[in-house]
């Protein structure tokens, strides 16, 4: 298929270009131009896409269609299919509002704050391109924005991040979970305290301990509907994540491996802190199989793992550490890409 096939070769082009290319040691002018080149061709591919194989795209352009109405979707949809309407571009106009809009803040929040840039596309293009981008629209500015608030609250622009977590409310409704990062220490590391707490949720997930249930909250979280399609009608019992499955596994051991070298991450990237953290707190959350809640945040705070895989070229000491960390990340990359591809479907094979 055409999309698969400009999904990996975009991958490994820009996986090509990271092996040699760290991101620091680009020119200024090389940086700008790559990036121009990549932000005009993603956002045309995004726009673009093949609407016959990728989940939620039928379901867009009948609300576009539509026109009407609100089904339990945010009020930001409605204001970009009316202003499309008027214009009279179609529906493809609407993905484009959202392509800009999406990779715009992604591209801004890497080039000013990945500590690796190239890999940080790389990994970007691999886990979430077609998992936000190309599917989750609305929940794909909430992820962007994220990249954003969390270094605002590492520098105590309390009011910048208070902003933005308002604009990511207004285009999806799970971003009201970004209040908790106010609460979450970003100066001191606590490290112990949250290597612990990670243990105990990987104890309570394998002995299928429901915490929820236990405190009484099961029948409230019940009802709870982040996005409109969720099914919560299932039994509790039947939806049983796993948190030592290829994809949450490998999140846990970026996050203990950051929080190992952090001495050495934070020289690069000072926030990391705060983004280690906030992917404990995502794996913490699928660890209790809270329904769809425990995947939909999940996905959500997993956004800070562009950041982080990258870091693998500090993980390790040696000659050809820089070189086996660019190894692991291209790894990681590649098999995250074919799962969501042939595994967990968000392309439909025919």
């Amino acid at each position: 298929m055409i999309l698969i096939f400009c999904l990996y070769s975009l991958l490994l082009f820009s996986l090509i270009i990271s092996w040699k290319y760290t991101g620091s040691s680009i020119e200024i002018k090389s940086k700008l131009l790559i990036g121009f080149i990549f932000y005009c061709f993603i956002v045309l591919f995004v726009t673009f896409r093949d609407g016959n194989i990728l989940r939620d795209y039928s379901e867009y352009v009948y609300y576009f269609n539509r026109g009407g109405g609100r089904d339990n979707i945010e009020e930001s949809f409605y204001i970009i299919v009316a202003i499309v309407r008027y214009i009279g571009v179609g529906f493809l106009g609407m993905f484009f509002v959202y392509a800009v809009l999406g990779v715009s803040i992604r591209f801004y929040a890497i080039y000013k704050y990945s500590p690796f840039i190239l890999y940080s596309f790389s990994i970007w293009i691999a886990n979430f391109l077609l998992l936000n981008e190309m599917t989750q629209i609305r929940g794909a500015i909430a992820c962007s924005l994220m990249l954003l608030i969390l270094p605002a609250i590492y520098e105590r622009r309390i009011i910048k991040a208070i902003i933005l977590i308002l604009i990511a409310f207004f285009f999806h409704r799970s971003s009201i979970v970004f209040i908790l990062f106010f609460f979450v220490s970003p100066n001191k590391t606590y490290w112990r305290f949250w290597i612990c707490l990670l243990g105990l949720s990987i104890i309570l997930n394998i002995c299928k301990i429901n915490i929820m249930e236990i405190l009484g909250l099961s029948k409230i979280l019940y009802g709870i509907q982040l996005v409109k399609g969720d099914e919560m009608a299932f039994d509790q019992s039947d939806f049983r994540l796993n948190m030592f499955s290829p994809y949450p596994l490998l999140q846990m051991i970026s996050c203990l491996a950051c929080i190992y070298r952090y001495n050495r991450i934070k020289l690069i990237f000072p926030s990391c802190i705060l983004f280690i953290k906030v992917g404990i707190i995502g794996l913490i959350i699928y660890s209790l199989s809270i329904y769809v809640i425990s995947f939909r945040l999940s996905e959500l705070f997993g956004t800070v793992q562009i950041f982080l895989y990258p870091c693998a070229l500090k993980w390790f000491n040696g000659k050809n550490a820089e070189r086996i960390g660019k190894i692991i990340v291209s790894v990681i990359s590649v098999y995250i890409l074919s799962s969501f591809i042939f595994k967990q479907n968000l392309i439909e094979l025919n």
